[in-house]
């Protein structure tokens, strides 16, 4: 069949069942000589799209009013480890929750490259950066953010800064859990921004790798409410898992 979303009124949907209305639209579009006209004739009839600058305004908008919408994705459970590739086969008959396979919804920016089984690689250039909403239930002064991280061989250099404070970089040299600590964020969702820098060449891979995302998880953190909303305090590389 075919959809009707894309051709509106002149698609048609068939099966084993409707075979004459679907040859009847067939004809109308191919074969019927007034069915050209009257296409065109409702095409200039409809109302004209909104200017290319009305349109790109509405975009502006909706990207700069980013903070102050509402929840998109659901909270994430404290402690929840959320794997950043695949997630794993569950458990039958019990489900995980669906937070567990939100890895892909959490990532924002054009700076992410593809998923893989393992998780995924943050590159360069571009925008990278994490979007977490928080539960309302467990707000609190501070909340903690651990990443479990792999670097590109050789390792390298990222920046990460939480809201609008100041910039914290660290060296990745091999795969850790890093902690990351940040004053509870405005609207409930913390916003991670990460500086790749010009990324590691591996040939022959055509990519400029930042760092790998395996999995990441969210828990009430233990400072006090001392910093500004959603500056970034802390920033401490753990033992490899």
């Amino acid at each position: 069949g075919v959809g009707r979303e894309p051709g509106g009124a002149h698609a048609a949907s068939g099966g084993a069942d409707n075979v004459p209305p679907l040859g009847a639209a067939a004809w109308a579009l191919t074969g019927d000589p007034a069915g050209p006209r009257a296409r065109e004739a409702a095409t200039q009839a409809a109302p004209p799209p909104p200017p290319e600058r009305e349109r790109a305004g509405r975009g502006a908008a909706f990207r700069g009013a980013r903070p102050a919408l509402a929840l998109d994705r659901a909270p994430l459970p404290a402690g929840l480890v959320v794997p950043c590739g695949l997630p794993p086969m569950p458990d039958l008959p019990v489900l995980p929750p669906p937070q567990q396979s939100a890895g892909a919804l959490l990532r924002s920016g054009n700076g992410w490259s593809h998923q893989e089984d393992w998780g995924c690689w943050a590159v360069a250039p571009g925008e990278v950066a994490l979007r977490l909403p928080l539960d309302p239930a467990w707000r609190c002064p501070a909340v903690r953010l651990s990443l479990h991280l792999m670097p590109p061989p050789g390792g390298h250099v990222v920046r990460a800064r939480a809201a609008s404070g100041a910039w914290v970089s660290w060296p990745i040299t091999q795969e850790c859990w890093v902690v990351l600590d940040a004053a509870w964020p405005m609207g409930d969702v913390l916003e991670i921004a990460f500086d790749v820098g010009r990324g590691v060449a591996v040939p022959p891979d055509h990519r400029m790798l930042g760092f790998g995302l395996r999995a990441l998880s969210l828990a009430p953190g233990p400072i006090p409410a001392i910093a500004p909303a959603g500056l970034l305090t802390r920033f401490n590389p753990l033992r490899k898992p």
